[in-house]
């Protein structure tokens, strides 16, 4: 028995590698060298399941080439291992580019019908993608939902000054569900589709597994049972728009129905909106609050810039009793307060693992004729290649620098040298890459940047800092979750104790994000 057992096993390894070998014979000598697996035609998956985009970062560490190549059982991938590449795969955007994934995220992860997601393939792709990058630029309908999130963020702050001194928090479960209610107040308006606790957890859940589903891994359906939960909280919201709904939600459904999509289909495409603002918001506020409440003189500094420059005060007397009404106006917060954006763009520069892929759509030729990239292969810049590098941010990548994106600081960063060709807007990878540049970007920024501001002007949070709280690699996120959860003790700043609100001020103002 043994031995049949060993004998069906060394057979099974040899086939599979005589299957890895003979895919191999198919190369071009011109195409960049492959790198083959320790496990014959499942090691790399095996390695991108158990590391995620970490794992480019290790195979790349293996290699002196400057472009390599993996094969994912029927998927040829070019891995960039050289910061130099960057431009040059960033110019070739309409050959090399991020277009196909629209429709992947609506068949991977909207659950779309076929051919709801064909329709993908004709104007819907750029009507779509211009409906979203229409409503969320600066203007009266981006401010209107950053009204709406940073009011649900305030009493977010509320509630936590008001459970009184000694309570205490799990650090990203509160920036999760805080994340939750915020965006989709703003989005979706105050009877949004996660108001029930059971959609809340069915969403985070369909979070772990998401990534075996997108893989054609999760056997059990265990995604497609917590997906179910959350597209039925969905459809019902999108049966009848509220008054209050954002604008990049109207118009994106319009154009989809007005495309010929189904209600049905229309509605499921909204979770993919969720899972990229949810999944990705969240732990970004999480290492954003870790990296400055970490550092009491980073944290003294930033409440100083804030209160400068972003809040006003108004002093009075009710009944014999001194009173005090703070305003956080949020347009001086996006302009004025330079360490505080600096610090949240170090955050996404230091925690960021997104791996930028784009989809050869023709045979072509990379860095003067070097490299051969086949149509229908895939190609990828991992992040940490770029915001590890010590050509792009001098000798001191891997340390968490406050101060490295402040506007004197410029000149120095995220310029690369004279060979890499890297600039700033290039060098800094944590909103994607030109001209695919997330379109929420102005929106979570500004979610993020208000959340830290308030924790940090009316609460001091007291926890273990220094403890090593490990990353969920696996998951499906540009920055990775902490493995484990942190609690924290939260006590509210009696300097500060009164009445908060917001001001929202101009409408055009942008955040100077470093990547545009």
């Amino acid at each position: 028995m043994l031995v049949e057992l060993a004998t069906s096993l060394l057979a099974a390894i040899t086939l599979a590698y005589v299957i890895e070998f003979a895919r191999s014979c198919s190369d071009d000598p011109r195409e960049p060298r492959r790198l083959r697996p320790r496990i014959p035609l499942v090691g790399h998956i095996l390695g991108l399941l158990r590391y995620g985009p970490l794992y480019y970062t290790l195979l790349g560490a293996k290699t002196d080439a400057r472009v390599y190549m993996i094969d994912l059982l029927n998927v040829k991938m070019y891995v960039a291992n050289d910061v130099s590449l960057l431009p040059l795969i960033m110019k070739a955007h309409k050959i090399i580019s991020f277009a196909p994934f629209v429709k992947v995220s609506a068949e991977k992860i909207a659950g779309n019908s076929r051919s709801a997601c064909d329709l993908f393939n004709g104007p819907l792709l750029h009507d779509y993608g211009r409906s979203m990058r229409m409503a969320l630029a600066p203007g009266r309908p981006l401010d209107e939902m950053n009204m709406r999130t940073g009011q649900m963020s305030n009493l977010a702050i509320d509630n936590l000054v008001k459970a009184g001194k000694g309570k205490r928090i799990l650090l990203l479960e509160w920036a999760r569900h805080t994340v939750m209610q915020a965006s989709s107040n703003g989005a979706f308006g105050a009877e949004h589709p996660f108001r029930d606790a059971k959609v809340q957890k069915a969403f985070w859940e369909w979070q772990i597994y998401l990534p075996t589903h997108m893989a054609g891994l999760d056997l059990f359906g265990r995604a497609d049972k917590a997906r179910e939960i959350v597209h039925r909280s969905v459809i019902d919201y999108c049966a009848t728009l509220p008054p209050d709904v954002s604008k990049v939600v109207y118009d994106r459904q319009n154009v989809l129905r007005s495309s010929g999509m189904s209600f049905e289909d229309a509605a499921k495409q909204e979770s993919s909106f969720c899972v990229a603002i949810f999944g990705n918001t969240a732990p970004t506020l999480f290492w954003t609050i870790w990296e400055i409440f970490s550092r009491p003189d980073l944290l003294a500094a930033i409440r100083e810039e804030i209160s400068t420059n972003a809040v006003a005060v108004v002093t009075g007397t009710y009944n014999g009793i001194d009173t005090s009404e703070f305003t956080l106006d949020v347009a001086a917060l996006k302009t004025k307060c330079q360490l505080l954006l600096s610090s949240f763009q170090e955050v996404q520069r230091m925690h960021d693992t997104h791996a930028n892929i784009r989809k050869v759509l023709a045979d072509t030729f990379l860095d003067g004729g070097h490299y051969l990239l086949r149509k229908g292969s895939y190609c990828l810049v991992p992040t940490s290649l770029v915001h590890r590098s010590t050509r792009v941010w001098g000798e001191t990548p891997s340390s968490f620098d406050p101060y490295r994106f402040m506007p004197q600081n410029a000149r120095v960063y995220g310029q690369g040298d004279s060979k890499s060709g890297i600039t700033l807007a290039n060098s800094f990878l944590g909103w994607g890459t030109t001209p695919h540049l997330c379109p929420a970007r102005q929106f979570a920024a500004t979610e993020i940047l208000v959340l830290v501001a308030l924790l940090a002007m009316r609460v001091n949070l007291n926890g273990q800092w220094g403890k090593d709280l490990g990353k969920n690699t696996g998951d499906l996120v540009s920055i990775f979750n902490p493995k484990s959860d942190i609690e924290v003790e939260v006590k509210a700043r009696e300097a500060v104790s009164g009445k908060w609100t917001l001001k929202m001020g101009e409408s055009t103002t942008r955040i100077a994000l470093a990547s545009g």
